[in-house]
């Protein structure tokens, strides 16, 4: 049993850049850019899917994220998951 992800601590562990008002638009770290270059062409997909973990609203600004922050123009559907064991 492993009590930690490694990617997901060097992620949410990581220090919050330098934001003057510490206001983080969810938007703009959107990772676009790191697309497959067949997605970025594509003008107009036909479905966006976004997942939204039931543990990201517990994570640390600016690395949370309330369903209130999922840019709406960008998603089609959005997947909701979480878990009880």
């Amino acid at each position: 049993y492993i009590s930690h992800t490694p990617l997901r601590d060097a992620v949410e562990q990581r220090p919050p850049p330098p934001l003057g008002n510490r206001v983080v638009s969810h938007e703009s770290i959107w990772l676009e850019q790191l697309l497959l270059p067949a997605v970025r062409r594509n003008p107009d997909p036909t479905v966006v899917l976004c997942e939204l973990n039931s543990s990201s609203i517990y994570r640390r600004e600016p690395f949370s994220l309330m369903p209130q922050g999922l840019p709406s123009r960008k998603c089609t559907h959005v997947v909701y998951s979480t878990a009880i064991i």
